[in-house]
């Protein structure tokens, strides 16, 4: 439990090879926290390794667990996984189905990576409309 503490801790603080280290113990330990492969993905593609962020989402994927915290963790591998094959329409279907579930998710505080990956999709696409509303939303729960 101490390595995933931890390596979220290093993740949180944008120390994304510690935060991978961290967690690598943590599942060659069997510890089996699904969190950690959110640290896993992201901070893979946080340090531009998109074969290893998509590895670990492939990873997580075929342990098909089955608790709600657990599908939820998928729901946001997903949308991570999309947006890393440019998947856009997907991505963003994908994210928009995800975003009214993070209310009742507060403590996986998957929030800013949600709110960052679609400020980015929409920034590049040039689409303020849909921006603006994420923006906001993203405001809002930084001010929480």
């Amino acid at each position: 439990m101490i390595y995933v503490n931890f390596s979220w801790s290093q993740f949180i603080q944008k120390h994304y090879q510690e935060a991978i280290n961290l967690s690598r113990k943590a599942v060659e330990l069997d510890y089996d926290f699904c969190d950690l492969y959110i640290t896993l993905a992201y901070s893979f593609y946080k340090l531009g390794e998109i074969p290893s962020a998509l590895a670990a989402i492939e990873q997580y994927k075929i342990q098909e667990r089955t608790d709600d915290r657990s599908k939820m963790v998928l729901l946001f591998l997903e949308v991570l996984e999309s947006f890393l094959l440019k998947k856009y329409e997907t991505f963003e279907h994908q994210a928009q189905q995800l975003v009214p579930k993070l209310a009742q998710w507060k403590d996986l505080e998957i929030d800013p990576f949600v709110y960052e990956m679609l400020i980015a999709h929409y920034k590049k696409t040039d689409n303020e409309h849909a921006l603006c509303p994420v923006l906001e939303k993203y405001i809002e729960y930084l001010k929480n």
